[in-house]
């Protein structure tokens, strides 16, 4: 957002105001890629603007940002890929994701929200209801499992520790009842 206010020659001491150009250009393009208009206005663990859609809507945003072919969404879809870290950090599941499925773009956060961008169109958003973090992996490896994704790196996260005082006492695994609910 800093970069772009600079480059668009704008005022970067109020660019997280939800009037400044800089948010607006980004809330019109949230509701141009899901086709929904982005509503109940927030604010996000960086102090910027955050806007709800449904996760329909954030699913065919990914989609459409990640099969794009050209403009503005074709170059952040490539800067995306080529620089994942830069989008989910260096030592998370999103990284791995990105790394392991070519043309797969994935963004986490937003008490466990968690999205997917497939090359081919598609994409996937999910959400932990009680927003913790723990299941999101596991959850989008089932589904991209259960989509035919093959990898060492979802059968890694296909499953993860339950820990009771410190010490592994179950497991949590995708539900295949809601995969087939969705038609996956």
């Amino acid at each position: 957002m800093i970069r772009t206010t600079v480059l668009n020659d704008r005022d970067i001491g109020n660019y997280r105001d939800p009037a400044h150009p800089i948010q607006l250009a980004i809330v019109q393009a949230i509701d141009d890629l899901s086709h929904e208009q982005a509503t109940n206005l927030a604010i996000d663990g960086c102090g910027a603007p955050l806007y709800a859609i449904s996760l329909y809507a954030l699913a065919r945003a990914f989609g459409r940002l990640a099969s794009a072919s050209e403009g503005p969404e074709h170059r952040v879809a490539t800067a995306i890929r080529s620089y994942p870290e830069y989008v989910s950090g260096t030592r998370s599941d999103e990284l791995e994701l990105h790394r392991a499925i070519p043309g797969l773009m994935a963004k986490a956060g937003a008490e466990s929200v968690y999205a997917v961008g497939l090359a081919d169109g598609r994409g996937i958003a999910i959400k932990i209801s009680d927003g913790n973090p723990r299941a999101r992996p596991v959850a989008m490896a089932g589904v991209l499992k259960r989509l035919g994704f093959d990898h060492e790196t979802l059968d890694t996260h296909a499953s993860g520790p339950v820990l009771g005082a410190g010490e592994r006492v179950g497991e949590l695994r995708p539900c295949k009842e809601t995969l087939a609910e969705l038609g996956a």
